[in-house]
């Protein structure tokens, strides 16, 4: 039989303890610079003409499959989508290219831009919860992960 293993006198050197809230606290009325990598897909309108709605459904529910954003909206999509997590954006907001990336050898691709925004902090417990969490889908690949410049 082995012997126990001895634990070392200063446990300090293994490694340091990390904390998950270390993540920066933003005060209502702040001006910041935010960053952010996001899938740029939405759920298909609900209410809709008949003729569209009876060409989309085709026996199935149409709004379960996600849409991309079309492009003349998505400026308006990313500062509404700012707007529901306690930022009010400026309205120059600078948007990439839209990209499908890769999610993995069986799975499909995902629509996605990157957005620089520049606005004012509503409200704090909303903006600092997003900052936390991340925004919209897909965060387990990298996407939402809100960036702070």
């Amino acid at each position: 039989m082995s012997a126990p293993m001895k634990l070392p006198e200063h446990p300090a050197r293994i490694g340091e303890q990390i904390s998950l809230n270390r993540t920066p606290v933003v005060a209502v009325g702040e001006n910041i610079q935010a960053s952010v990598l996001m899938v740029c897909q939405k759920t298909p309108p609900s209410r809709v003409s008949p003729e569209i709605h009876a060409q989309l459904k085709q026996g199935r529910a149409y709004r379960r499959k996600p849409v991309t954003v079309p492009e003349q909206e998505r400026s308006a999509w990313v500062a509404k989508t700012f707007a529901s997590l306690g930022l009010e954006t400026e309205p120059d907001v600078t948007l990439s290219p839209l990209r499908t990336l890769p999610l993995g050898l069986k799975t499909g691709k995902i629509p996605a831009i990157h957005a620089q925004v520049k606005g004012v902090v509503t409200d704090s417990l909303l903006f600092n919860e997003a900052l936390r969490t991340g925004v919209k889908s897909a965060k387990n690949y990298g996407f939402g992960l809100i960036r702070l410049t």
